[in-house]
């Protein structure tokens, strides 16, 4: 089997790339700001397009996805766009449609559908949004599984594939048979409204019934034994029901049921129960009368052709349908057929990607290499999955829309959870001498289903005249030779090729950080390349300290020794610069932040406030020592609030923010807290909405779920001000109130006294994913496969021990630890293998 990385073109000259995990996870947001390793031009249009590829790797058996972002000085014409390529001719690969909640009416997300279809003898591992619908149900022709859904519209193109995996698109043709006692009947639809002297056939994705009314005949009918049901081929079935008069007839799973009215049901009523029948459906589409297994309509409104036919655009199309920029979803298929291809263009998102007309789309298609495309249904219902990411693209209604059935690209190969390939996210780089590099990689099991996308303990090694390896770090030499960083795992192995490129100039990242003793700080270098910035190891500079009480540079990295300000300076070839180093030590596990007098304080109140609201240190609580207050006469108007400002640095690098306050009988709807980070001008909010009256209470800001915590650019972290809405109806007009804050306390959660030692670096014997965590669940994955027994525990910042679970004996797979007892915040995980500390780490609870 083969994992290519790199050998995937758009077309004969659009080369693509792969980003790093970083880069790779950014789907998720949508951020698309990425450096790739190719870059190249594509004309759609009269619009030329630099494209940029922002991630390509292997999601499945024979399966591709590509996500590229097309940039143009055209404004308004950005665009970020998906694939997935398929190779149909893979044993493991089937492409299913699938109707929401099994049936012609309803609606389900995408990624909810796959989750509920997947079986261990199905992966459903990627997908699109499909046939374009009114309410709940699709319009267009409709197949699940060999078995029609909607016979096609004359108006309305289709795309199907067989039961071999050969795909065709077009309009279809049908015509349906029932044949019993020497004749032969007209079928005249399948699972729609039963008309005047019509026959009807319903089937399981009709739902459990046929809902029809109670003037008519309905017949239910099973298979005979080595029939299955498909089309063009004649199918023996056998009567098991008939029911007059009644209607709403229920249709058991795999069975069908024969619906007539009017002459119709005249001709039902010829049958006895254990009577055989012959079922035909005839489906033709461009003369092809094959075993047609799946198969969903275009999406448009009005007469919908295919948008690409046979290597040529479509243009003529409604200029409402055809020209209008917006979300788009397609598929389409190779001239060889042997290669499927799904698309999604983003739209309705400001110039970050603006959508596209319907030609435009046909003609990207034809560069990813469609011979022949369908246009879906776009708009809102655009949605791209991909597992285990979940939808890659933003739908333009911000959230995944619902949609009433979906196309699939299904792995039916057998489970297996054992890494066989390796790939690197990045297979070449360029980086500067002294350059550092963490390489990620995907884990593939030997079917090619992707395992793992940030695949951990792979080994990595590569030659002395290259660089060196630290840990999982490559940092390079300090020549130019080119070379190979071979990575292995398992037995698996891949390798990463490293060119140089020349280091024009070096800067810190910062030019000032603030740290405690609790934490190292590594020193960020970065080159100046003609790639732009590129990280260079601090190991390769000479380092020194202009008052060596305060601190160190011991390996490329800052350690904190006393509080005070200082100069770092390093010095590389000839070049030298220096960072102010500003070490903050808390001398308690809990110190309160200075300048919170209230003379310190602003104030802002709603307008009936402003007359005599006062800010100031009277009325606080009587077993209060110190605090502020503001005092106010309730008087009726709209929008009640108070916001105190007070911009002030906040020590150190403290986990909780946490501010202490007493609001008497005052009526709160909520209080926004708004803090910032010292490298941005954005104020982050955080609100609480849960308050008790007449007693002291706190609210926590645990910085971690609030801020990048890894990134000391955010120190230090300001304080800028509280903001609390009140409820007017909840107070008495003309009644004094007092709102008293006592003090604000920055926590330290590695001076606390508990027996959980500070964790930094994520321990060598364990992760955890995902974190944060989400959903309740947390997931704990030794590094070692050994037998032995494992011992978990939760604290909270302050050391309180929350839970403790006993595991038994590990077996080789993550374990799933419940967290649904907690609420949003930051905790530690200790984790004890054999009744051995092996560390712990902290983790975040959304």
């Amino acid at each position: 089997m083969e994992y290519s990385t790199t050998s995937l073109f758009l077309n004969n000259s659009h080369k693509f790339c792969i980003v790093n995990m970083k880069k790779l996870f950014s789907f998720l947001s949508v951020l698309f700001s990425v450096f790739c390793l190719y870059s190249q031009i594509l004309t759609i249009g009269n619009i030329t397009y630099q494209v940029d590829t922002v991630a390509n790797f292997q999601v499945g058996p024979g399966t591709q996805y590509i996500a590229i972002r097309l940039t143009t000085t055209t404004p308004g014409a950005n665009q970020n766009v998906f694939f997935l390529k398929t190779d149909l001719r893979n044993e493991h690969i089937e492409i299913r449609q699938v109707l929401s909640r099994d049936s012609l009416i309803g609606n389900e997300i995408t990624s909810r559908e796959a989750g509920r279809r997947t079986t261990p003898e199905a992966f459903y591992f990627a997908g699109i949004n499909a046939d374009f619908f009114s309410g709940s149900t699709p319009i267009g022709g409709n197949m699940a599984e060999s078995e029609i859904g909607r016979i096609p519209n004359d108006d309305r193109a289709v795309f199907a594939i067989d039961e071999n995996g050969m795909p065709d698109a077009g309009f279809m043709s049908y015509k349906g048979s029932l044949t019993f006692g020497g004749n032969t009947h007209s079928i005249t639809s399948v699972n729609l409204t039963r008309g005047t002297n019509a026959l009807v056939l319903y089937n399981q994705l009709n739902g459990r019934f046929t809902r029809t009314n109670e003037h008519g005949t309905e017949v239910l009918v099973e298979l005979l034994p080595n029939y299955a049901w498909g089309v063009n081929r004649t199918l023996r079935a056998k009567v098991l029901e008939i029911e007059k008069n009644r209607g709403s007839m229920r249709i058991p799973a795999g069975k069908a049921v024969l619906s007539g009215h009017g002459t119709s049901r005249d001709i039902l009523n010829e049958l006895n129960i254990g009577d055989e029948v012959e079922v035909d459906f005839e489906l033709v589409m461009n003369d092809n009368t094959w075993h047609w297994a799946q198969m969903t309509g275009g999406g448009c409104e009005g007469f919908c052709r295919l948008m690409l036919d046979n290597g040529v655009v479509e243009t003529d199309y409604p200029a409402t349908v055809w020209f209008g920029r917006n979300p788009r979803t397609g598929i389409g298929f190779t001239a060889s057929r042997d290669t499927l291809i799904m698309a999604v263009v983003e739209g309705r998102n400001g110039n970050i990607s603006t959508g596209v007309t319907l030609p435009h789309f046909a003609e990207i298609m034809k560069s990813a290499g469609a011979w022949t495309a369908v246009n879906l249904d776009g708009g809102g219902s655009s949605t791209f999955f991909v597992e285990p990411f979940g939808i890659t693209n933003r739908p333009s209604d911000g959230v995944p829309r619902p949609v009433t059935n979906h196309v699939f690209v299904v792995s039916t190969a057998p489970e297996d959870n054992n890494i066989s390939a390796i790939v690197s996210h990045t297979p070449a780089l360029e980086l500067p001498v002294h350059g550092e590099f963490i390489p990620q990689f995907f884990g593939y099991n030997q079917y090619g289903v992707l395992i793992d996308p940030n695949l951990q303990g792979v080994v990595l090694s590569a030659p002395p005249s290259l660089g060196t390896i630290v840990g999982n770090k490559f940092i390079a030499g300090g020549n130019n030779a080119s070379g190979v960083i071979t990575a292995t795992y398992n037995g698996a192995v891949t390798e990463i090729r490293v060119n140089f490129i020349p280091v024009l100039d070096i800067v810190f990242r910062l030019d000032t950080v603030v740290l405690d003793n609790r934490t190292d700080y590594l020193i960020e270098v970065m080159a100046t390349t003609a790639r732009g910035a590129l990280p260079i190891s601090p190991l390769a500079l000479t380092w020194t300290v202009e008052n060596p009480e305060i601190c160190e540079v011991v390996v490329g990295k800052i350690r904190a020794l006393s509080n005070g300000t200082t100069i770092v300076t390093g010095q590389i070839d000839g070049i030298t610069r220096h960072m102010v180093a500003r070490v903050e030590i808390p001398l308690s596990p809990v110190i309160l932040v200075e300048n919170t007098e209230y003379s310190n304080w602003t104030m802002a109140v709603a307008a009936q406030y402003r007359a005599d609201a006062q800010l100031n240190e009277e009325n606080l609580p009587a077993h209060w020592e110190h605090g502020i207050a503001v005092n106010f006469i309730h008087r009726t108007g709209a929008g009640p609030s108070i916001r105190l400002t007070n911009q002030t640095p906040l020590f150190g690098l403290p986990d909780t923010i946490r501010i202490v306050m007493n609001a008497g009988e005052i009526a709160i709807n909520s209080v926004n807290v708004s803090l910032r980070a010292n490298n941005s001008n954005r104020l982050v909010p955080s609100r609480t909405t849960s308050f008790p009256t007449n007693q002291d209470f706190s609210i926590d800001l645990v910085l971690d779920a609030l801020f990048d915590m890894s990134d000391h650019g955010i120190f230090p972290i300001w304080f800028d001000n509280i903001n609390f809405t009140l409820i007017a109806s909840g107070m008495t007009a003309g009644r004094a109130y007092t709102l008293a804050i006592k003090e604000i306390q920055l926590i330290y959660a590695g001076l606390l006294q508990t027996n959980i030692p500070f964790v930094g670096a994520s321990p060598a014997s364990f992760f955890i994913f995902p974190n944060p965590a989400a959903n309740g669940v947390l997931h704990l994955q030794l590094r070692e496969n050994t037998s032995q027994t494992v011992r978990t525990e939760i604290y909270n910042l302050q050391g309180k021990m929350l839970s403790r679970e006993v595991h038994g004996i590990y077996n080789g797979f993550p374990l799933s630890l419940s967290i649904q007892h907690l609420s949003a915040g930051a905790y530690f995980l200790q984790v004890f293998e054999n009744e051995k500390n092996s560390g712990a780490m902290k983790f975040i609870v959304k």
